[in-house]
């Protein structure tokens, strides 16, 4: 029996390395695997991606968490992780939804919530790693910590964040909030507006926060903590999304560091040529600036109005 195992194990890391070679030579594959990640995967796939990693082996540690508000580029961050020696998805994702948790947190309930959020966390193996919409708690960090995880926290501009998850929900059929956009926000300035205000439960689906509120919600998550590294969307996406190769170089290194996978010049450069891709299905433009040609001047204003100066300045983006 115990020479089966051995024997599996072995034929198992044989088959992620000769995986990860061909990954490494076929940038377009990234694309593919971060379909994976999608909260809104069909849940057959989901879970059966979720049965395979449970049955894979461990790998080294750390056990990772990828966290962001929604459409700031966790799957971006996710795809380079992809491409990291020994380390591969869990299948799992957790969002506001999935824990339990709809509009502000509740004492009251946020028992059950932690039992939700801790028991998928812990299906995590090591080496493996999870994505996640979850706004901060020093409950999900007292979990994170018992089960040794390493977590990255990925920020966007909120404006391209607004811009981006408009035309997602308006585009993506399957998205539990598209049939509201299109019979309630029937253009693109109400759906932005939307988005910005935040609108109630309906026959369509769950409710939905203010902007701000869910930024608020995240924005412990830039405090400085050991196992937090902070990521900016516009660092990662290079020359080809509008950024720059050297930042995109000097962050995706500090990823690998943060993770425990220290990476040599080349393998950093192949991961940097992979990891921006159209191929996503979160992919829209994925460029940094994208709102500046979308939010004409009345919405923009309308965005400044109800979006606070200092939320902005928090996560790093200053009013132009």
């Amino acid at each position: 029996m115990g020479e089966s195992s051995a024997t599996f194990g072995a034929q198992e890391t044989s088959r992620r390395r000769t995986q990860l070679r061909y990954i490494v030579k076929r940038p377009v594959s990234s694309g593919r695997r971060i379909a994976a990640q999608s909260s809104l995967l069909h849940s057959g796939r989901r879970r059966f991606i979720q049965l395979m990693s449970s049955l894979a082996p461990a790998g080294p540690a750390p056990r990772v968490l990828v966290n962001s508000v929604p459409k700031a580029g966790t799957h971006l961050v996710t795809s380079i992780l992809d491409l990291l020696p020994e380390m591969r998805t869990s299948g799992i994702h957790l969002d506001q939804v999935v824990a339990g948790r709809y509009g502000k947190i509740d004492p009251e309930t946020a028992e059950l919530d932690w039992l939700i959020v801790r028991s998928m966390l812990g299906r995590v193996k090591s080496g493996q790693y999870a994505s996640a919409h979850l706004w901060s708690h020093p409950t999900l960090f007292a979990i994170l910590a018992e089960l040794g995880f390493r977590s990255i926290f990925v920020v966007r501009d909120p404006r391209d964040i607004v811009v981006s998850d408009a035309e997602y929900i308006h585009h993506l059929r399957r998205h539990p909030q598209h049939q509201r956009f299109h019979e309630d926000y029937p253009d693109s300035d109400a759906r932005l507006r939307a988005l910005i205000d935040g609108f109630p439960a309906g026959r369509w689906g769950h409710p939905q926060l203010s902007l701000v509120e869910r930024l608020r919600g995240y924005q412990p998550w830039l405090e400085p903590r050991e196992d937090v590294l902070c990521c900016r969307f516009e660092d990662l996406i290079g020359n080809a999304g509008g950024g720059s190769n050297h930042v995109q170089r000097t962050r995706v290194a500090e990823i690998g560091d943060h993770v425990e996978r220290h990476l040599d010049e080349e393998r950093l450069d192949r991961i940097c040529l992979a990891a921006w891709s159209s191929q996503s299905p979160t992919f829209r433009k994925g460029t940094a600036g994208d709102w500046r040609t979308t939010l004409d001047g009345a919405t923009l204003s309308y965005f400044r109005e109800r979006v606070d100066a200092d939320v902005m300045a928090a996560y790093g983006y200053q009013d132009a």
